[in-house]
Protein backbone atom coordinates (compact mmCIF):
# COMPACT_ATOMS: atom_id res chain seq x y z
CA UNK A 1 0.00 0.00 0.00
CA UNK A 2 1.34 3.35 -0.88
CA UNK A 3 2.00 5.99 1.32
CA UNK A 4 0.90 9.50 1.22
CA UNK A 5 3.58 11.50 2.46
CA UNK A 6 3.24 14.64 4.16
CA UNK A 7 7.09 16.72 3.56
CA UNK A 8 8.03 19.59 6.25
CA UNK A 9 10.36 21.96 4.44
CA UNK A 10 9.01 24.94 6.50
CA UNK A 11 11.17 27.93 5.18
CA UNK A 12 13.71 25.66 3.65
CA UNK A 13 12.34 24.46 0.09
CA UNK A 14 14.81 24.94 -2.29
CA UNK A 15 17.49 23.11 -4.22
CA UNK A 16 19.84 22.47 -1.62
CA UNK A 17 17.89 23.23 1.76
CA UNK A 18 15.41 20.17 1.63
CA UNK A 19 16.95 17.90 -0.12
CA UNK A 20 15.38 15.02 1.80
CA UNK A 21 12.08 16.21 0.58
CA UNK A 22 13.20 16.78 -2.41
CA UNK A 23 14.81 13.32 -2.95
CA UNK A 24 11.49 12.11 -1.66
CA UNK A 25 9.60 13.53 -4.46
CA UNK A 26 11.80 12.88 -7.20
CA UNK A 27 11.86 9.49 -6.76
CA UNK A 28 8.58 8.59 -4.64
CA UNK A 29 6.48 10.91 -6.79
CA UNK A 30 3.06 8.79 -6.60
CA UNK A 31 3.55 8.96 -3.10
CA UNK A 32 3.45 13.01 -1.46
CA UNK A 33 0.79 14.18 -0.62
CA UNK A 34 2.29 17.74 0.12
CA UNK A 35 5.04 20.01 1.30
CA UNK A 36 4.60 22.45 4.17
CA UNK A 37 6.46 25.44 3.96
CA UNK A 38 4.61 28.99 4.09
CA UNK A 39 6.99 31.02 2.82
CA UNK A 40 5.91 29.31 -0.44
CA UNK A 41 2.47 28.29 -0.11
CA UNK A 42 0.44 28.34 -3.11
CA UNK A 43 3.40 28.13 -5.54
CA UNK A 44 4.63 25.90 -7.96
CA UNK A 45 6.86 22.90 -6.29
CA UNK A 46 8.72 22.42 -10.01
CA UNK A 47 9.79 26.09 -10.03
CA UNK A 48 11.41 25.56 -6.79
CA UNK A 49 13.18 22.23 -6.81
CA UNK A 50 12.86 21.07 -10.53
CA UNK A 51 10.08 17.97 -10.00
CA UNK A 52 6.90 17.79 -8.44
CA UNK A 53 4.54 19.22 -10.56
CA UNK A 54 0.82 19.72 -9.05
CA UNK A 55 2.20 18.70 -5.90
CA UNK A 56 0.29 21.00 -3.27
CA UNK A 57 2.38 23.54 -1.22
CA UNK A 58 0.84 24.43 1.93
CA UNK A 59 1.33 27.06 4.78
CA UNK A 60 0.56 24.47 8.18
CA UNK A 61 -0.43 21.02 8.74
CA UNK A 62 -4.05 21.47 8.91
CA UNK A 63 -4.20 23.00 5.52
CA UNK A 64 -2.76 19.40 4.14
CA UNK A 65 -5.09 17.21 6.05
CA UNK A 66 -7.54 17.44 3.02
CA UNK A 67 -4.86 15.10 1.24
CA UNK A 68 -5.07 12.69 3.78
CA UNK A 69 -1.41 12.25 4.74
CA UNK A 70 -0.35 9.25 6.47
CA UNK A 71 3.30 10.17 6.74
CA UNK A 72 4.77 12.57 8.23
CA UNK A 73 8.58 13.39 6.68
CA UNK A 74 11.05 15.96 7.94
CA UNK A 75 12.26 17.14 4.47
CA UNK A 76 15.13 19.60 5.66
CA UNK A 77 18.12 18.93 7.54
CA UNK A 78 20.52 21.87 8.83
CA UNK A 79 23.85 21.99 9.52
CA UNK A 80 23.81 19.65 12.68
CA UNK A 81 20.73 18.10 11.72
CA UNK A 82 18.62 20.46 15.32
CA UNK A 83 15.45 20.65 15.52
CA UNK A 84 13.09 23.89 16.46
CA UNK A 85 9.87 24.56 18.77
CA UNK A 86 7.62 24.82 15.35
CA UNK A 87 8.92 21.73 14.04
CA UNK A 88 8.37 19.69 17.43
CA UNK A 89 4.81 21.36 17.77
CA UNK A 90 4.02 20.27 14.29
CA UNK A 91 5.76 16.49 14.75
CA UNK A 92 3.16 16.33 17.40
CA UNK A 93 -0.24 17.28 15.57
CA UNK A 94 1.28 15.44 12.92
CA UNK A 95 1.05 12.45 15.24
CA UNK A 96 -2.33 13.08 17.28
CA UNK A 97 -3.55 12.76 13.23
CA UNK A 98 -2.37 9.30 13.30
CA UNK A 99 1.05 9.88 11.16
CA UNK A 100 4.29 8.03 11.08
CA UNK A 101 7.21 10.12 11.13
CA UNK A 102 10.23 9.91 9.30
CA UNK A 103 13.15 12.22 9.83
CA UNK A 104 17.10 12.47 9.62
CA UNK A 105 17.77 15.05 12.26
CA UNK A 106 20.14 14.17 14.96
CA UNK A 107 17.88 14.70 18.16
CA UNK A 108 16.28 11.07 17.81
CA UNK A 109 12.10 11.70 18.31
CA UNK A 110 11.84 7.75 19.31
CA UNK A 111 14.32 9.30 22.14
CA UNK A 112 11.95 12.10 23.66
CA UNK A 113 9.35 10.33 26.09
CA UNK A 114 6.91 12.87 24.90
CA UNK A 115 7.04 12.48 21.82
CA UNK A 116 7.48 8.67 21.92
CA UNK A 117 4.53 8.32 24.41
CA UNK A 118 2.59 10.30 21.78
CA UNK A 119 3.01 7.79 19.01
CA UNK A 120 2.66 4.82 21.09
CA UNK A 121 -0.61 6.16 22.46
CA UNK A 122 -1.85 7.07 18.44
CA UNK A 123 -0.42 3.65 17.01
CA UNK A 124 2.06 5.09 14.94
CA UNK A 125 5.63 4.71 14.28
CA UNK A 126 9.03 6.63 14.40
CA UNK A 127 11.68 6.10 12.02
CA UNK A 128 15.21 8.22 13.11
CA UNK A 129 16.88 7.74 10.18
CA UNK A 130 19.89 9.27 11.55
CA UNK A 131 20.00 6.69 14.30
CA UNK A 132 23.11 4.02 14.25
CA UNK A 133 23.06 0.97 15.13
CA UNK A 134 23.48 -0.51 18.74
CA UNK A 135 26.23 -3.32 18.26
CA UNK A 136 28.74 -1.36 15.78
CA UNK A 137 32.27 -2.69 15.70
CA UNK A 138 35.99 -1.93 14.32
CA UNK A 139 36.53 -2.75 10.77
CA UNK A 140 38.43 -5.71 10.19
CA UNK A 141 38.86 -5.61 6.59
CA UNK A 142 36.40 -7.85 5.35
CA UNK A 143 36.83 -6.36 1.95
CA UNK A 144 38.73 -9.31 1.31
CA UNK A 145 36.19 -11.42 1.33
CA UNK A 146 33.77 -9.66 -0.51
CA UNK A 147 32.74 -11.06 -3.66
CA UNK A 148 30.36 -8.39 -5.38
CA UNK A 149 31.79 -5.20 -6.80
CA UNK A 150 31.83 -2.03 -5.00
CA UNK A 151 30.93 1.37 -6.17
CA UNK A 152 31.75 4.53 -3.81
CA UNK A 153 30.52 8.00 -5.37
CA UNK A 154 33.33 10.45 -4.06
CA UNK A 155 33.34 14.40 -4.73
CA UNK A 156 34.82 18.35 -4.78
CA UNK A 157 32.78 19.39 -1.92
CA UNK A 158 29.66 19.08 0.45
CA UNK A 159 26.48 19.08 -2.02
CA UNK A 160 27.99 17.77 -5.38
CA UNK A 161 25.49 15.28 -6.36
CA UNK A 162 26.98 12.01 -4.43
CA UNK A 163 23.66 11.14 -3.75
CA UNK A 164 21.97 11.52 -6.78
CA UNK A 165 24.88 10.53 -8.89
CA UNK A 166 25.30 6.75 -7.43
CA UNK A 167 21.70 6.31 -6.90
CA UNK A 168 20.81 6.95 -10.54
CA UNK A 169 23.58 4.60 -11.54
CA UNK A 170 22.61 1.84 -9.36
CA UNK A 171 18.79 2.05 -11.21
CA UNK A 172 20.16 2.16 -14.05
CA UNK A 173 22.01 -1.02 -13.43
CA UNK A 174 18.51 -2.45 -11.81
CA UNK A 175 16.96 -1.76 -15.15
CA UNK A 176 19.68 -3.48 -17.02
CA UNK A 177 18.73 -6.48 -15.05
CA UNK A 178 21.95 -6.26 -13.47
CA UNK A 179 21.31 -7.61 -9.33
CA UNK A 180 22.58 -4.72 -7.56
CA UNK A 181 22.31 -2.95 -3.93
CA UNK A 182 22.32 0.46 -2.44
CA UNK A 183 23.64 1.73 0.20
CA UNK A 184 22.69 4.83 1.75
CA UNK A 185 25.07 6.58 4.41
CA UNK A 186 23.32 10.01 4.78
CA UNK A 187 19.24 10.58 6.35
CA UNK A 188 18.12 10.54 2.37
CA UNK A 189 20.21 7.95 1.11
CA UNK A 190 18.81 5.67 4.31
CA UNK A 191 15.33 7.40 3.39
CA UNK A 192 15.58 5.98 -0.52
CA UNK A 193 17.23 2.36 0.66
CA UNK A 194 14.13 1.67 2.64
CA UNK A 195 15.67 2.91 6.09
CA UNK A 196 18.81 0.61 5.80
CA UNK A 197 22.32 1.79 5.49
CA UNK A 198 24.35 3.94 8.18
CA UNK A 199 24.06 7.00 8.92
CA UNK A 200 27.85 8.30 8.28
CA UNK A 201 27.61 11.37 10.63
CA UNK A 202 26.52 9.82 13.68
CA UNK A 203 28.72 7.21 13.93
CA UNK A 204 31.42 8.05 16.58
CA UNK A 205 34.67 7.98 14.44
CA UNK A 206 36.23 4.70 15.37
CA UNK A 207 33.04 2.64 14.07
CA UNK A 208 32.00 4.70 10.75
CA UNK A 209 34.69 2.63 8.58
CA UNK A 210 33.03 -1.05 10.61
CA UNK A 211 29.90 0.19 10.07
CA UNK A 212 29.80 0.37 6.75
CA UNK A 213 32.25 -2.81 6.42
CA UNK A 214 28.50 -4.47 7.99
CA UNK A 215 26.82 -2.90 5.14
CA UNK A 216 28.60 -4.25 2.66
CA UNK A 217 28.78 -7.72 3.91
CA UNK A 218 24.81 -7.48 4.41
CA UNK A 219 24.74 -6.67 1.11
CA UNK A 220 27.01 -9.32 -0.12
CA UNK A 221 24.98 -12.25 1.39
CA UNK A 222 22.07 -11.51 -1.40
CA UNK A 223 24.28 -12.94 -4.08
CA UNK A 224 24.70 -9.45 -6.04
CA UNK A 225 27.30 -8.63 -8.36
CA UNK A 226 27.21 -4.51 -7.15
CA UNK A 227 27.24 -2.69 -4.23
CA UNK A 228 26.85 1.50 -4.88
CA UNK A 229 27.49 2.97 -1.59
CA UNK A 230 26.75 6.86 -1.17
CA UNK A 231 29.75 9.25 -0.78
CA UNK A 232 29.42 12.05 1.86
CA UNK A 233 31.65 14.92 2.04
CA UNK A 234 35.08 14.80 0.48
CA UNK A 235 38.52 14.27 0.82
CA UNK A 236 39.71 17.89 0.71
CA UNK A 237 36.98 19.43 2.65
CA UNK A 238 38.07 21.04 5.99
CA UNK A 239 34.85 20.37 8.39
CA UNK A 240 34.02 16.61 6.63
CA UNK A 241 37.12 14.46 5.41
CA UNK A 242 36.89 12.56 8.54
CA UNK A 243 33.58 10.87 7.25
CA UNK A 244 34.66 10.71 3.72
CA UNK A 245 38.00 8.89 4.54
CA UNK A 246 35.83 6.41 6.42
CA UNK A 247 33.46 5.51 4.20
CA UNK A 248 36.32 4.82 1.81
CA UNK A 249 38.14 2.75 4.06
CA UNK A 250 34.91 0.97 5.09
CA UNK A 251 33.78 0.39 1.76
CA UNK A 252 36.88 -0.39 -0.04
CA UNK A 253 35.85 0.33 -3.26
CA UNK A 254 36.82 -1.62 -6.47
CA UNK A 255 35.89 1.45 -8.38
CA UNK A 256 34.59 5.46 -7.45
CA UNK A 257 32.72 7.80 -9.29
CA UNK A 258 33.68 11.41 -8.97
CA UNK A 259 31.12 14.23 -8.48
CA UNK A 260 31.40 17.88 -9.36
CA UNK A 261 29.58 21.45 -9.69
CA UNK A 262 30.08 22.44 -12.81
CA UNK A 263 30.65 25.98 -11.87
CA UNK A 264 31.58 26.06 -8.10
CA UNK A 265 35.27 27.38 -7.46
CA UNK A 266 35.11 27.88 -3.43
CA UNK A 267 33.48 25.79 -0.65
CA UNK A 268 31.25 27.44 1.88
CA UNK A 269 34.07 28.85 4.05
CA UNK A 270 35.79 30.19 1.22
CA UNK A 271 38.91 27.74 0.34
CA UNK A 272 38.93 27.36 -3.37
CA UNK A 273 38.07 23.74 -4.68
CA UNK A 274 41.66 21.79 -6.30
CA UNK A 275 41.97 21.75 -9.75
CA UNK A 276 40.06 17.89 -11.08
CA UNK A 277 42.99 15.86 -11.78
CA UNK A 278 44.76 16.24 -8.31
CA UNK A 279 41.48 15.38 -6.25
CA UNK A 280 41.42 12.44 -8.65
CA UNK A 281 44.27 11.63 -8.08
CA UNK A 282 44.07 12.15 -4.14
CA UNK A 283 41.15 9.50 -4.00
CA UNK A 284 43.21 6.77 -6.13
CA UNK A 285 46.24 7.53 -3.90
CA UNK A 286 44.04 6.73 -0.83
CA UNK A 287 42.96 3.63 -2.06
CA UNK A 288 46.31 2.52 -3.72
CA UNK A 289 47.43 1.22 0.28
CA UNK A 290 44.83 -1.57 -0.44
CA UNK A 291 43.82 -1.90 -4.35
CA UNK A 292 44.05 -0.44 -7.39
CA UNK A 293 40.53 1.33 -7.44
CA UNK A 294 40.13 4.06 -10.12
CA UNK A 295 37.73 6.79 -10.71
CA UNK A 296 35.57 5.44 -14.15
CA UNK A 297 33.33 8.31 -14.43
CA UNK A 298 32.25 12.16 -13.51
CA UNK A 299 28.80 12.93 -11.93
CA UNK A 300 28.62 16.84 -12.50
CA UNK A 301 25.72 19.23 -11.42
CA UNK A 302 24.60 21.75 -14.02
CA UNK A 303 21.42 22.70 -12.46
CA UNK A 304 23.23 26.74 -12.07
CA UNK A 305 23.66 26.49 -16.46
CA UNK A 306 20.18 26.31 -17.24
CA UNK A 307 21.05 26.53 -21.25
CA UNK A 308 21.42 22.91 -21.68
CA UNK A 309 23.19 23.37 -24.91
CA UNK A 310 25.87 25.34 -22.57
CA UNK A 311 25.13 22.93 -19.74
CA UNK A 312 26.13 19.63 -22.21
CA UNK A 313 29.42 21.52 -23.53
CA UNK A 314 30.63 22.26 -19.48
CA UNK A 315 30.19 18.48 -19.13
CA UNK A 316 32.07 17.21 -22.57
CA UNK A 317 34.76 20.16 -21.59
CA UNK A 318 34.87 18.55 -17.70
CA UNK A 319 34.97 14.97 -19.57
CA UNK A 320 37.72 15.78 -21.63
CA UNK A 321 40.08 17.54 -19.63
CA UNK A 322 39.75 14.48 -16.89
CA UNK A 323 39.95 11.76 -19.58
CA UNK A 324 36.47 10.59 -18.29
CA UNK A 325 32.98 10.02 -19.11
CA UNK A 326 30.88 12.64 -17.86
CA UNK A 327 27.51 13.04 -17.49
CA UNK A 328 24.78 15.31 -14.78
CA UNK A 329 23.00 11.62 -14.25
CA UNK A 330 20.04 14.05 -12.42
CA UNK A 331 19.47 15.67 -15.62
CA UNK A 332 20.86 13.98 -18.67
CA UNK A 333 21.65 10.53 -17.54
CA UNK A 334 24.46 8.24 -16.52
CA UNK A 335 24.38 5.12 -19.57
CA UNK A 336 27.82 6.38 -20.41
CA UNK A 337 29.09 6.09 -17.15
CA UNK A 338 27.17 2.78 -16.68
CA UNK A 339 28.91 1.81 -19.87
CA UNK A 340 32.62 2.92 -18.47
CA UNK A 341 31.92 0.86 -14.99
CA UNK A 342 30.93 -2.39 -17.08
CA UNK A 343 33.24 -2.34 -19.31
CA UNK A 344 36.15 -2.38 -16.98
CA UNK A 345 34.81 -4.84 -14.24
CA UNK A 346 34.46 -7.11 -17.67
CA UNK A 347 38.02 -6.34 -18.52
CA UNK A 348 39.59 -6.66 -14.62
CA UNK A 349 38.17 -10.01 -14.10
Amino acid sequence: MKRKILIYAEGKLGLFASKTGNCAIRYFPDEIAAVIDSSKKGGDLFEFIGAGKGVPIVGCLAEALRFRPDTFLVGSAPIGGAMNAHLLDTVKEAIANKMNVLSGLHNFFSDMPEIAGLAKAHGVKITDLRKPAPDLKVAKSKWKEIRAKVVLSVGSDCNSGKLSTIYEIFQAFRKRGIPSNFIGTGQTGILLAGGEGVPADAVVSDFLAGAVEAEIEKSDRKGVDFIFVEGQGALTHSAYSGVTLGLLHGSMPDAMVFCLDATREYDDWGNRIPDLKKMIDFHETAMSFFKDSKVLGLGVITHRIQDESKARQAIRDIGSYAGLPANDPYRFGCENIVDSLLKFFVISK
